[in-house]
């Protein structure tokens, strides 16, 4: 970066797309380069895509097509309709941003044709290869990892899925029309909620704005708040350990957050009092190492519910975690 004014004009220049609602994909450059970025982004939506480097490789070079698709700059990729391209260039060039900086890299595929393709000035220079072919080698080393540590089973469903182009992945239908308003009217008394982190979770700030907007008062604390006695349980009511990469999201994390709780003698007895003296608190879970957080500090070891939340996956379901908090009794001896 050696303009940061070309930063702040961005920064202003991705509100208006955003207030139109022109966008419909939205990537930074990750690490990858564009070429990794472009195939995650067609990974998650199951669609083919046709790159188009002309304009951005400085040549047709083998070594400049690689510096084209594989440098980590700065950079974001945007999915806009032909129909919007006219307003997405404008809200740019209205902010200040260098129009140079502007390519047109691609066109993506309808459903389907899932294949993924590179392109020079009209010869194909690469592709096109399935997407799932792609996806596959992408998630090799996860799939690895984690028929060693779940239901082997499970893990080879996960992995030949991604061969089907018809899977919908994760969707939703909604049964009610979204509203910023939840409620018609909100209580006066806004109960007291712990957003909880440890050392790498990023699931804290969209945890405390769905704590908002449920009318409660959530309050950012960090596992040293309590720690170091800044933050005491006793001042909430409701407690929320939230979902990320705690400890780099290696295996065995979740034992890490449990002992920064019971290794340290206070922080042991907020908890234990929370939990297990106090009849007015509610607790959630958003992530596995949530769970395992939970289940090691108020779970007595030879407590059934291990059993109890365990799916044939070998891991705590999601829609179980919170039973960790209601039913158990005991902490860990």
């Amino acid at each position: 970066m050696r303009d940061t004014e070309v930063i702040v004009a961005y920064f202003d220049a991705c509100k208006k797309p955003r207030e139109l609602g022109i966008v419909r994909v939205y990537h930074d450059r990750s690490d990858g380069g564009l070429f990794t970025t472009m195939v995650e982004m067609a990974f998650a939506g199951r669609v083919g895509v046709d790159m188009k480097v002309k304009d951005y490789a400085t040549s047709m070079h083998p070594k400049d097509i690689i510096a084209a698709l594989f440098n980590e700059e700065l950079g974001a990729v945007f999915q806009v309709s032909e129909s919007n391209l006219g307003a997405f260039e404008d809200a740019f060039g209205d902010s200040g941003f260098p129009k140079q900086y502007l390519y047109h890299i691609g066109v993506v595929k309808t459903r389907d044709d899932q294949t993924i393709g590179i392109d020079y000035d009209g010869e194909m220079i690469y592709g096109c290869t399935a997407r799932g072919e792609l996806q596959q080698k992408w998630s090799e080393t996860s799939y690895e990892m984690q028929r060693l540590r779940d239901n082997p089973a499970c893990a080879d469903q996960e992995y030949e899925n991604i061969l089907d182009n018809d899977d919908p992945s994760l969707t939703y239908t909604l049964t009610f029309t979204p509203s910023d308003l939840l409620f018609t009217t909100l209580p006066n008394y806004k109960p007291r909620v712990a957003i909880l982190r440890e050392q790498g979770v990023n699931g804290h700030a969209e945890m405390a704005f769905s704590f908002k907007l449920a009318g409660l008062t959530p309050v950012d604390v960090h596992m040293t708040d309590i720690i170091d006695g800044r933050v005491s349980l006793s001042d909430f009511v409701g407690l929320a350990a939230c979902r990320g990469f705690s400890y780099g999201d290696v295996l065995g994390a979740g034992a890490g957050w449990a002992k920064s709780v019971l290794l340290h003698e206070n922080t042991r007895e907020e908890f234990e009092n929370f939990f297990k003296t106090r009849n007015d608190t509610v607790a959630i879970n958003n992530s596995t190492n949530a769970a395992l957080l939970a289940l090691r500090i108020v779970s007595a070891e030879n407590s059934p519910l291990e059993r109890e939340i365990r799916c044939k996956l070998g891991k705590y379901v999601s829609d179980m975690e919170s039973e960790i908090m209601e039913k158990v009794e005991t902490l860990e001896s």
